[in-house]
């Protein structure tokens, strides 16, 4: 983006990415908490806007500024659920994202919760807490040899997959964008999603939200998940 331009900061972001936007020139603004009457008033004197998870930026905002100055609007992490891709694409809005700024984080939180469901953590320590040492009632079960299935496999899926099959667990992965044969060059079978569900003792969701993928998975497919949990 050319220098002299303003940015309208409607998230919390790190101190870091501030710095970078001065360092090259871009003047930024930070107003957190907006609503969207709000936003409706301000943007037309921005040139863009960054937000993250919490601020949505609705085809109303988005029209008052494209009456005004307003050109891009960067998500500071990697969904866009929560911008109106198509209404910026017609208002001729570039709407860009940071695919890669929390895979790493993302990855880690998800093995972080197999971990505490598997070993009972949570339960265990609040039992500690209560002068309790119920060992027999907390053992838990082992990741290794267990099926993991991914259900999308972007950056932060793949990551997952690679540290569960370090844990030497299964992993099964669905994306249709993604073909059998690149799954196969880090060890993981490519699935759809019935198998899945049947087949996996632990399933992750790294898609975005969008018509297609929200509530994908209802109690028609957790019904199908305890039936086999009940067979074995």
């Amino acid at each position: 983006m050319p220098v002299n331009k303003l940015i309208l900061i409607a998230d919390p972001i790190s101190d870091t990415a501030v710095q970078i936007l001065s360092s090259n020139g871009i003047k930024s603004s930070i107003k957190l908490g907006l609503k969207e009457e709000e936003l409706i008033k301000l943007t037309p004197d921005y040139d863009g806007i960054i937000v993250r998870s919490r601020v949505k930026i609705t085809k109303q905002v988005l029209e008052s500024g494209a009456r005004g100055k307003l050109k891009i609007v960067g998500r500071a992490g990697v969904g866009v659920d929560n911008i109106d891709k198509e209404a910026a694409k017609a208002l001729g809005i570039v709407v860009e994202n940071t695919p890669f700024g929390n895979t790493n984080a993302a990855a880690e939180h998800t093995l972080a919760l197999m971990i505490l469901l598997s070993k009972h953590i949570i339960h265990s320590h609040n039992s500690m807490k209560q002068g309790k040492w119920d060992r027999k009632n907390f053992e838990g079960t082992e990741l290794k040899g267990k099926t993991l299935g991914l259900i999308g496999f972007g950056n932060v899926g793949k990551k997952v997959a690679k540290v569960a099959l370090a844990f030497e667990m299964k992993v099964l992965a669905y994306d249709p964008f993604v073909d059998s044969a690149k799954l196969a060059e880090i060890g993981v079978k490519k699935a759809e999603l019935e198998e899945i569900y049947i087949k996996a003792d632990y399933i992750t969701v790294h898609v975005p939200l969008t018509d297609k993928t929200r509530n994908m998975i209802s109690k028609k497919e957790f019904d199908k998940m305890s039936c086999t949990r009940r067979s074995n």
